[in-house]
């Protein structure tokens, strides 16, 4: 289980905390890698102002109290350099149901960082936010989200067909995984 603090989760290699202003020229630079945005809901390039205005949106976020929609900074936990970004977006009233969302930059994919910021943000949601359900939807030729939704206990629930528009104007399909904290939480038992 990952370490907790005020402002942030650590875990062995990685500390996923709030975004600050400062955090803006690295945010802006992986959102602008075509590989980092290929499976995403962003298309490049993508602006200074939008990584700006996100930086600032997202630095409200807080791990204390979960109050519908954050996103966190993921960064290596000895240098503190931004490597990504998590999500949890949900709406309270819904039965504590969220959906998570992450990304890292290019040269921090295949790592394993995924698999450790996504378990510690699993692993808060479900025990100090007390969140019911937490789903993810992916593209379907997106393999390796796949595989570590897959390996994390998510399950393919379904397939959205067409729901979202592709940069060339086609639509892509999408499939939705969910995981239970009841299921979550016995794995990790």
């Amino acid at each position: 289980m990952p370490q907790r603090t005020d402002a942030e989760l650590l875990t062995e290699r990685l500390r996923i905390t709030p975004f600050v202003e400062s955090d803006t020229p690295l945010f802006h630079a992986y959102r602008n890698e075509p590989e980092t945005a290929r499976f995403q809901s962003w298309s490049v390039p993508y602006s200074r102002k939008d990584a700006n205005d996100f930086v600032l949106w997202a630095a409200d976020a807080t791990l204390d109290e979960f109050l519908g929609s954050c996103q966190f900074a993921i960064r290596l936990r000895d240098s503190g350099e931004l490597i990504g970004d998590i999500a949890i977006l949900g709406d309270l009233s819904n039965g504590r149901q969220a959906m998570l969302g992450y990304t890292l930059a290019q040269r921090f994919q295949g790592t394993g960082y995924a698999f450790e910021a996504v378990t510690a943000m699993l692993d808060h949601a479900f025990r100090t936010w007390d969140l019911h359900r937490i789903a993810a939807d992916t593209d379907p030729r997106n393999a390796r989200s796949i595989r570590l939704l897959t390996r994390l206990g998510f399950r393919l629930e379904g397939q959205m067909l067409e729901c979202y528009p592709d940069t060339d104007g086609s639509w892509l399909d999408s499939h939705l995984y969910a995981i239970l904290a009841r299921e979550w939480l016995a794995a990790r038992a």
